[in-house]
């Protein structure tokens, strides 16, 4: 599954094709555009990996509060807690009910089943999931009667859900500055060029060397937006979702 995958350990693979490609057409094509598709070729890839990856993670973090209330339940009505794995993953669906599965399977060939449970905190890189199998761990090697150490994580995970999506909702109105800033370097852009850069280079007078070459100033405030819209958009996703490779979909947006 995707989410069991650093993003650390793919990033050779999705720089092997554009660094292929670049190595391929350099000298062909003209410098500026090479970087430009070059950059393309690895940002789509990645910002496809990390978008996907991420909502995987988030529909999985959903499922955990009900998954734990549920586990809670049955140990409450006798069950013990391979028992109660056991109903579980005949009855949930989703990522983790697939996870529920897995831990059944191993804790049948003879494993702990605290140690499924660490290697369930290991493959889903949460931090949602590490403190509370953590919790969950620890309760099931103190006693076999766990229904509170449960219901605790539930509500520990339920709230560390709420606080990060309020923490996104706060967040969000800096991304939308950090937009607005963008939106307003590109309008002041369009301005120069179309209007006070063409009229200066129409003029011609003796103090001046030569017309001003508009071609060249345009290349110049092209590459200018281009390193300034990846900035911002790494800038929004460190502020809007707290990691840097989040702000690679807010680069595309603003190359569309």
């Amino acid at each position: 599954m995707p989410y069991v995958v650093k993003f650390k350990y793919l990033l050779f693979y999705l720089l092997l094709p554009p660094l292929v490609f670049f190595t391929i057409f350099y000298g062909k094509m003209e410098f500026d555009y090479l970087l430009f598709t070059t950059f393309l070729a690895f940002g789509l890839p990645t910002v496809f990996f990390v978008e996907y990856r991420e909502r995987l993670l988030r529909k999985a973090e959903g499922e955990l509060p009900d998954f734990l209330k549920q586990l809670a339940s049955l140990n409450e009505a006798g069950l013990n807690v391979v028992e109660a794995l056991k109903n579980l993953s005949e009855t949930e669906a989703g990522i983790l009910g697939k996870e529920i599965k897995t831990i059944k399977r191993r804790v049948e060939w003879g494993e702990l089943v605290t140690s499924a449970f660490i290697k369930l905190e290991r493959r889903i890189k949460s931090s949602v999931f590490q403190k509370a199998i953590s919790m969950l761990v620890k309760a099931i090697e103190a006693s076999p009667t766990i229904r509170e150490a449960l219901i605790v994580a539930s509500n520990f995970s339920e709230l560390e859900i709420e606080m990060r999506k309020r923490l996104r909702a706060m967040m969000s109105s800096y991304v939308i500055i950090i937009y607005l800033a963008f939106g307003v370097f590109l309008y002041t852009t369009y301005v120069l060029i179309k209007n006070m850069i063409s009229v200066f280079a129409s003029i011609e007078a003796p103090q001046f060397a030569g017309n001003v070459n508009l071609a060249e100033l345009e290349s110049v405030f092209l590459e200018t937006s281009i390193l300034v819209s990846v900035f911002s958009g790494l800038a929004a996703g460190i502020m809007g979702e707290g990691r840097i490779e989040a702000g690679l979909k807010h680069v595309f947006i603003w190359w569309r």
